[in-house]
């Protein structure tokens, strides 16, 4: 009788079912690390400007640097993520902006502080790139909504207690060049602890790679691929490919609209809500304090998106964009009437209605660059896509913050927030429009 070898599944490490937590857990650190280096700065304006001797129109042309900085590094650093992985990239990207940052402590002259500011800037988008690159190597695509709302959630609620935290430093006494040095050495210890626990591959512990969207723009070979080997063996299209797919991708271009208009709010609101609650009567570490409620109310409302984008898969983009632009647009025109036409508008109304603008305006502003960049690119070519498409955000903050001293009050401020609004709500309806005739053709075909 012949002989029947039963072959048995390969045996697992004991511990390997516990790294796709440990790997959210350690990129859902992301938002502290990159807090500890923003909002030292975004916080602390006005004593360092009035520490280094500089002018209004100095600060602002710092922060201007900065989004330069930021956005040239979207665009460089994704097909270099793309090429060397996303592990390095990350630990590479917190170390640098670290680093950066204790420069501040040192920093004698408003032009070096610009140039420690532009350094730590630089340094920080290839963080996020990394992050999406990691994701699409873990999970698959019917979890990213969840997993990028949860991690952008973490961002909002670290920068909420940040804020918090750096209003509790300057009411106990510290210096901001001693804030500077506490908060430079949060985002150093999450970069050793990335360094040393964080896996690039499944494969690396074990695990199978999951499948991807079938639908990106890569196609099946990219959702049918398993294992850390399918991704040597059939390597990434050329740049020249993947950008000319990209141009030709219509979602691409939505997306990048809709980014530039809610990422330029999303910006707006972060660096100018503490001097709008200033001009309206709160104390300045208040009005610090107050201003944490803009991304701490993003947080319900980013985890709701995320969970529709996975539970309708991704078949109601374009309405969940419109229903969130189209509130987005209700409450900005509510905010600039108020400041047009009270003559002193309550700070509880306006700490509501931009709570509520947080509340609608953060979930399409960090989808588009997390679960719609790896729909639209694909595995090879996430952190390429992810770049462009958050470049797009910062060319509004760039200009926005170029110009701000031009600005005489609060009141033209809304008005380029309103414009801003009406923009997004339309690029929700045109999503919806691209949606409705993919489905229609599919069913045609």
């Amino acid at each position: 009788m012949k002989r029947i070898e039963v072959i048995k599944p390969l045996s697992r490490p004991p511990q390997a079912s516990r790294w796709p937590t440990i790997v959210v857990v350690i990129l859902c650190l992301y938002g502290l690390a990159m807090n500890s280096v923003r909002d030292v700065v975004y916080t602390q304006q006005s004593s360092m400007q009035e520490s280094l001797h500089m002018t209004t129109s100095d600060t602002s042309n710092t922060l201007a640097v900065g989004y330069a900085a930021y956005a040239i590094g979207k665009i460089a650093y994704g097909p270099i993520v793309d090429a060397v992985g996303g592990k390095w990239s990350f630990v590479a990207s917190l170390g640098g902006a670290a680093l950066a940052t204790f420069g501040f402590a040192f920093a004698k002259t408003g032009h070096a502080y610009m140039l420690c500011w532009a350094v730590s800037r630089f340094a920080q988008p290839a963080a996020w790139l990394g992050l999406a690159k990691i994701l699409s190597q873990w999970f698959p695509y019917h979890q990213m909504g969840k997993l990028f709302s949860l991690i952008s959630a973490m961002v909002y609620v670290f920068d909420a207690c940040l804020r918090f935290g750096i209003s509790g430093m300057s009411k106990a006494g510290l210096t901001w060049r001693e804030i500077v040095l506490v908060t430079a050495s949060v985002a150093a210890l999450v970069a050793v602890v990335s360094m040393v626990l964080l896996r690039e591959h499944p494969a690396d512990v074990g695990l199978p790679r999951p499948p991807t969207n079938p639908h990106t723009t890569e196609g099946a070979t990219d959702a049918t691929e398993t294992g850390r080997d399918s991704v040597h063996r059939s390597g990434a299209p050329p740049l020249r490919q993947q950008l000319g797919r990209l141009v030709h991708t219509v979602d691409f271009w939505l997306v990048c609209t809709l980014v530039f208009m809610v990422g330029t709010v999303r910006e707006i609101f972060l660096c100018y809500l503490s001097e709008m609650l200033r001009a309206s009567g709160a104390s300045s570490s208040t009005a610090i304090a107050l201003s944490g409620t803009f991304p701490l109310l993003g947080v319900p409302g980013l985890m709701l998106s995320g969970y529709l984008v996975d539970h309708y898969d991704r078949k109601r983009n374009g309405e969940i964009v419109a229903v969130n632009c189209g509130v987005l647009l209700v409450l900005a025109m509510i905010l600039w009437w108020i400041k047009q036409f009270m003559a002193s508008p309550p700070l509880c109304a306006i700490v509501i209605l931009t709570s509520g603008i947080g509340f609608v305006v953060i979930g399409p502003y960090a989808l588009s660059a997390g679960v719609f960049a790896t729909d639209i690119g694909g595995r090879h070519s996430v952190a390429l896509t992810a770049g462009l498409i958050d470049f797009s955000s910062y060319v509004g903050a760039i200009v926005f913050t170029a110009t701000k001293s031009k600005l005489n009050n609060d009141k033209q401020v809304l008005l380029v927030v309103l414009a801003l609004c009406i923009g997004a709500f339309f690029s929700g309806l045109a999503m919806i429009r691209v949606g409705r005739r993919r489905q229609r053709d599919k069913q045609l075909s």
